[in-house]
């Protein structure tokens, strides 16, 4: 485990002496903190750790006094159950030069998943190379035998290059995840998603049957799905019109990881896409609002023209 953490702590965070780490976390991830806090205690560093307030959703923003510590530090290892990557005190943060681990939903079993100890600076130059291609596209279509076949206008939007690692350049990473995304026009995608590898959310996870969901104007429209039940969490996900909006188009670029429902895992995955959905204000987008999820494909094709 301490291999594990190291590698998180000074490959993908590079940490260097005399630098101030941050620890974030909440009641459900309070003894993944402990195990950061022993290792940084062991090697002599100096850190704060925050316990937060649970949230319910990603993207919901951490308490005042916590945003303005985090604008403050050298490195983030954001543990909370849900995700700060979309928050603005998360941006503000980068903006101020504060390099962000985000790292959502993290367990002790999770440190154990292989998909945790790539060298993740091994992967950049593929990352950065479908990166450029995303820079300079104009639309991008996917499709999957699965049944996907949708369209989205990205012509104007930068891509976003998150090897898995932070840096001066890349200040945001959420190891195991690494992968290349870009927020499309809000109104400009349409299609079908046949979602058949995971819904990253508590209630649903890994799926058995797909979901299906009708994309007009860059939203949801309607979704089909055999199972009841995840049929309902949907239902209720996308009440609010803002959690509609297709936000995001993440590709996959790790070797180690397979599908087992962690959103990281997940969305990281080499050869599976998602489709982030709710808001993209964080990533170049221009949709706010506190939610963001993530629908996981496997094996798709996709082209960018």
């Amino acid at each position: 485990m301490d291999k594990v953490t190291d590698n998180l702590l000074f490959n993908a965070g590079s940490l260097a002496d005399g630098e101030k780490c941050i620890i974030l976390f909440d009641c459900k991830t309070r003894e993944v903190a402990k195990v950061f806090e022993h290792r940084l205690t062991e090697k002599g560093f100096y850190f704060c750790s925050y316990c937060l307030p649970f949230c319910e959703n990603h993207g919901e923003e951490p308490p005042a006094e916590v945003a303005a510590a985090m604008k403050n530090a050298d490195l983030i290892v954001c543990l909370t159950s849900k995700s700060l990557a979309h928050s603005a005190a998360r941006k503000e943060a980068n903006d101020a030069g504060t390099r962000f681990l985000s790292m959502p939903d993290y367990s002790l079993e999770l440190l154990k998943n292989p998909a945790l100890s790539v060298d993740y600076r091994e992967y950049y130059e593929q990352v950065s190379a479908v990166t450029k291609r995303l820079d300079n596209g104009k639309t991008v279509h996917i499709t999957s035998k699965a049944g996907t076949d949708f369209y989205a206008d990205i012509n104007g939007r930068n891509g976003n290059c998150c090897p898995g690692f932070t840096d001066a350049q890349h200040l945001l990473a959420s190891p195991p995840d690494i992968e290349a995304n870009i927020a499309p026009i809000e109104d400009k995608s349409y299609g079908r998603i046949a979602v058949d590898g995971s819904i990253t959310c508590d209630e649903i996870g890994l799926l058995k049957t797909p979901v299906y969901m009708n994309i007009e104007n860059g939203k949801v429209v309607s979704f089909e799905c055999e199972n009841k039940k995840i049929y309902a969490v949907l239902e209720q996900m996308f009440q609010i019109p803002e959690r509609r909006t297709v936000g995001e188009i993440g590709i996959g670029f790790n070797k180690k990881a397979e599908l087992c429902g962690n959103m990281l895992v997940d969305e990281g995955t080499a050869g599976c896409i998602h489709f982030g959905f709710g808001s993209n204000a964080t990533i170049g987008g221009k949709n706010k609002t506190p939610f963001h999820m993530d629908f996981v494909i496997r094996n798709p094709e996709i082209e960018i023209f």
